[in-house]
């Protein structure tokens, strides 16, 4: 059914590919210059109330307050949650330590979990008024009714309609390879989504353009993405009767789970009745054993990120006949030739828990060391998504972040070029400050190139800090080559170890890794 619904999104896709580029160039001019949503109730720097902002974390918010005529209006909700997210993933820990002694949380999983986050909001920074431009050109075009913006009705269809899409195009992410590829590392934490995601199915919505106001649906994908932060903690054991009709921690445990029992299985985002009506839906059961089938032994996140779509070319290329070529891209990722389209439920390893999960020392220093510029990267991140920066500004600032985010994976995994790396990155940034500060004459310092109008003495403040902990880093980095100048065949010997407890899947075979079978483990932080 998947593969049908496909069908019919990529007819109202091609029809948005058609657009004149005055328009859609104009549209999206719009959308980067408001990014910030001025002149709203709320924004990054001017945060809700703490109800206010806890009722979005859970879909509790009265729809006139989260009605727009404009789409620009429409806030980003999820930026300004990061603070909920934080503080959520640290009372999580704090209840864990207290009632087991042990914290359920990694502190190497939980940083790339947080970093993948980074990653995805950085990818929707960019491309995401692209994508809405999609939706507002076929609203303009194709529009059959328009609903009040401003009715309740509206805001309740809008809720259902982008919950149902949702499920088609995240069941279409499980069943169809190509699309896999760009969702398998959305199933390791509540935060990630796959950078190839958002270009490759944000069409599921666009029938929605024929009745929905753009401002509407941009509302609820906000907090559809919300609610299911969420419903990864593993302290909430069951709502009661609300588990007919709500996705719940239970609920989604199922669907991250690696038992054949849970393959496949809980789609929705918000609400569990798609999955009633249409057949997926799974109770808890057996323990869950959350992880992939064949994890990845890597805290690196563009690997992660890539390493499915480069399988899945390698398949293609090595399997016989064109047929069978595009079989790999659209059949299911455990599809094999003389199989069913979804693959072989059996080829599922059927695992029991306890079960081995890929980890890595890390010392306190070195944690501590990788959250401090952690925070940094989220103080980078509310500039990228205010409007202070202009559009190629933005895409230096997030290759820059996407560098740091590689450099963490790099130390978190001990490669023996990390710290080399780690070094570089920071001095790339001390020379190119120092370089754009002498060729604008300033006396001050010029991150991100603010001009100098914009930035007020505070901001000033925290840049001469941000200064004096990169020349801190520096030297801290000199420090560790210095001690421990190489590791590397230490590291190989570990990688093979943990690599043969959990075994990766060759991408030079032409075997895939079966019926979408990535789930990991789940908490807050981590799913």
């Amino acid at each position: 059914m998947a593969a049908e619904a496909v069908v019919v999104v990529a007819a109202a896709a091609a029809a948005a590919a058609a657009s004149t580029a005055a328009s859609a160039e104009s549209v999206v001019d719009t959308l980067v210059r408001n990014a910030s949503g001025i002149g709203l109730q709320y924004s990054v720097t001017d945060p809700p109330p703490l109800l206010v902002g806890l009722g979005w974390m859970f879909y509790i918010v009265p729809p006139a307050d989260a009605s727009f005529s404009h789409i620009e209006q429409v806030p980003d909700y999820i930026a300004m949650a990061t603070p909920y997210f934080l503080t959520s993933i640290l009372i999580e820990l704090i209840v864990s330590f207290a009632k087991h002694r042990k914290s359920s949380l990694r502190i190497n999983d939980s940083l790339s979990s947080l970093s993948a986050g980074i990653w995805s909001q950085v990818t929707k920074a960019l491309l995401y008024p692209f994508d809405i431009a999609a939706y507002i050109w076929c609203y303009n075009n194709f529009c059959v009714y328009e609903l009040p913006w401003d009715s309740p009705y509206t805001w309740w269809f809008g809720m259902l309609g982008v919950d149902f899409a949702y499920y088609w195009l995240h069941r279409a992410a499980h069943e169809i390879n190509l699309l896999w590829a760009g969702h398998e590392y959305n199933l390791t934490t509540a935060l990630r989504q796959g950078v190839l995601q958002g270009p490759t199915v944000f069409c599921f919505y666009l029938p929605l353009a024929l009745v929905l106001p753009p401002p509407i649906l941009a509302v609820h994908k906000h907090f559809n993405t919300l609610y299911q932060f969420w419903i990864h903690t593993q302290m909430i054991k069951s709502l009661g009767p609300l588990e007919w009709i709500l996705n719940t921690p239970s609920h989604h445990a199922v669907h991250h789970g690696r038992n054949r029992y849970c393959i496949d299985k809980n789609y929705g985002g918000t609400l569990i009745i798609w999955d009633r009506l249409f057949g997926t839906f799974q109770a808890e059961a057996d323990p869950i054993v959350f992880g992939v089938t064949h994890p990845l032994s890597t805290w690196d996140p563009v690997y992660t990120q890539f390493a499915h779509i480069r399988h899945i070319f390698r398949k293609a290329w090595a399997i016989q006949g064109w047929r069978n070529k595009l079989a790999v891209f659209f059949y299911g990722p455990g599809w094999d030739i003389g199989k069913a389209r979804t693959g072989d439920l059996n080829d599922i390893p059927d695992v029991r828990a306890p079960w081995p999960k890929y980890d890595r020392s890390l010392s306190a220093v070195m944690a501590g060391y990788v959250f401090v510029h952690f925070l940094l990267l989220v103080v980078a991140l509310q500039l990228l998504t205010s409007n202070l920066l202009a559009y190629p500004v933005m895409v230096l600032l997030a290759l820059y972040m996407l560098t740091t985010l590689s450099s963490f994976g790099a130390l978190l995994d001990h490669k023996p070029m990390a710290n080399g790396l780690e070094l570089g990155r920071i001095l790339s940034v001390l020379v190119l400050d120092t370089a754009i500060r002498g060729y604008l004459g300033r006396d001050t310092h010029a991150f991100f190139w603010l001009p100098r109008a914009q930035v007020s003495d505070t901001v000033q403040f925290q840049l001469e800090v941000l200064w004096t902990i990169l020349l801190a880093s520096a030297g801290f980095m000199v420090i560790q080559m210095a001690v421990s100048p190489s590791n590397a065949s230490l590291t190989d010997k570990q990688q093979a170890k943990l690599r043969e407890e959990a075994p990766v899947p060759s991408t030079s075979s032409t075997t895939p890794t079966p019926l979408g079978a990535r789930r990991s483990q789940r908490t807050l932080s981590s799913r």
